[in-house]
């Protein structure tokens, strides 16, 4: 009013941020469930709200295997802007081997937009819920002549994912080595095996 514009008839005023960046931390450091669990959470927490989108990568560990054991939510995730957590999803896969218990170590990378926080590591441990498998000869008995070599099957109900060792002991009326020499016990069926053998060579006396 009363006036014509001049040469700079803009203005543009820059709010510099002065806030830090929020800390991103894992709410709890390690927690254990047996199988079979349907699904594990991870929490990942920021400190204070964010303005912008904060994104967490992370990297596994542990002695499960994905996705033989477990499946989980792909790296990384984003806590939104104005929200303060989410989450990781472990999805328990409940196998029929027995087994040890296993671990999955989730360790958090450096966030975009974050800095990472007190607890940047956590431990899922799977307790595993299946019975040992059941060790068995294959027949009871068997009658073979001089110089013919044995074979005792020794099997199980189910594979395992562990070693299974059998021992024996010998008895009988047959003497070793005069007579017989037999595989050392004990035998081992490999995890993942169903079978084994013992093998009892016959000596040729005269």
């Amino acid at each position: 009013a009363n006036g014509t514009p001049g040469t700079t008839t803009v203005h543009t005023a820059t709010i510099t941020d002065d806030d830090l960046p929020p800390t991103v931390t894992f709410t709890a450091g390690s927690q254990t469930d047996a199988e079979p669990v349907a699904t594990q959470t991870i929490m990942v927490a920021l400190n204070t709200e964010s303005g912008l989108n904060v994104t967490v990568p992370f990297t596994l560990g542990g002695t499960a295997s994905n996705p033989a054991d477990y499946t989980i939510t792909a790296s990384p995730v984003v806590i939104s802007a104005g929200a303060t957590t989410t989450t990781i999803t472990i999805t328990v896969v409940d196998d029929t081997l027995d087994e040890s218990s296993e671990t999955v170590i989730v360790n958090m990378g450096s966030p975009t937009n974050g800095t990472q926080g007190a607890t940047t590591t956590h431990i899922v441990t799977i307790v595993d819920d299946d019975l040992p498998p059941t060790v068995t000869f294959t027949t009871a008995s068997q009658s073979n002549a001089e110089s013919v070599t044995q074979t005792i099957t020794v099997a199980l109900n189910a594979a395992s994912g562990l070693d299974v060792t059998v021992p024996y002991t010998v008895g009988g009326t047959a003497s070793n080595p005069a007579d017989y020499t037999i595989t050392a016990s004990p035998v081992m069926i490999s995890a993942g095996a169903t079978t084994t053998t013992i093998t009892i060579t016959v000596v040729n006396d005269t």
